[in-house]
């Protein structure tokens, strides 16, 4: 499972199928394979998903069970900053200004 942190923008997808249209959330726990998280629809208004794997966890395609919790992924506004953030660090890195 990729590092994930409480409050981090994900996404929920249901039967883990990154195909289908994603559910905005807030990752509210995090454990050793699964996370819980606050999801936020139009439709659904505010709801709770517990012990959800990372979209990518070969648990999901082995086990029925386990894809009945679906799947998270980062947001792609997490992931855009993400990507933002290291490109700064290389900027800093060229320029010698990362030094201790």
């Amino acid at each position: 499972m990729p590092f994930v942190r409480v409050g981090d923008s994900v996404c929920w997808y249901h039967a883990a199928e990154t195909s289908r249209q994603p559910i905005l959330g807030t990752c509210l726990l995090v454990h050793e394979k699964v996370v819980s998280m606050l999801c936020y629809s139009s439709n659904k208004g505010v709801y709770f998903r517990e012990s959800v794997r990372h979209v990518t966890d070969p648990a999901l395609k082995d086990n029925p069970h386990v894809r009945e919790n679906g799947g998270w992924d980062f947001s792609d506004s997490h992931k855009e900053l993400q990507r933002r953030l290291k490109m700064i660090e290389a900027r800093l890195e060229s320029r010698g200004g990362n030094k201790p």
